[in-house]
């Protein structure tokens, strides 16, 4: 069986990560880094979760896994539409990364800004 954690960094400082949520990513195996393509600036978004996975765990104890997924299209459809096909698509690929780079046994991770019970459509996406 796989394992897949949604691991809240807040709003990206890696000063202000939580004990706990130090301690959750000290149980991964591999962390899935999403890249979104057409979006300049959001390399530092990849950049910070890097530096958080740098700076909290030791060197060679997981992997890091990444992808590119298509920035939401904004205009055409509804907004409500395009969240809607925007995740299906994010969905697909997170469905990808895990089949293909978790061994059975292992766990994954997400880091995702802010809390991922409130904000964050992962939750939604890995149901």
């Amino acid at each position: 069986m796989k394992k897949i954690y949604l691991i809240g960094i807040g709003p990206g400082n890696p000063d202000y990560l939580t004990v706990k949520a130090i301690n959750t990513m000290k149980k991964v195996d591999v962390f899935f880094l999403l890249e979104k393509r057409g979006q300049k600036g959001r390399e530092d978004l990849l950049k910070i979760r890097k530096e958080i996975l740098k700076r909290y765990l030791n060197r060679g104890a997981y992997r890091v896994e990444t992808a590119k997924i298509s920035e939401r299209k904004k205009s055409g459809k509804s907004y409500k539409e395009g969240v809607k096909t925007w995740r299906q698509q994010k969905a697909e690929v997170i469905t990808e990364l895990i089949k293909s780079k978790m061994k059975d046994g292992e766990s994954g991770a997400f880091l995702v800004w802010g809390d991922p019970s409130l904000y964050d459509g992962h939750l939604e996406i890995l149901e």
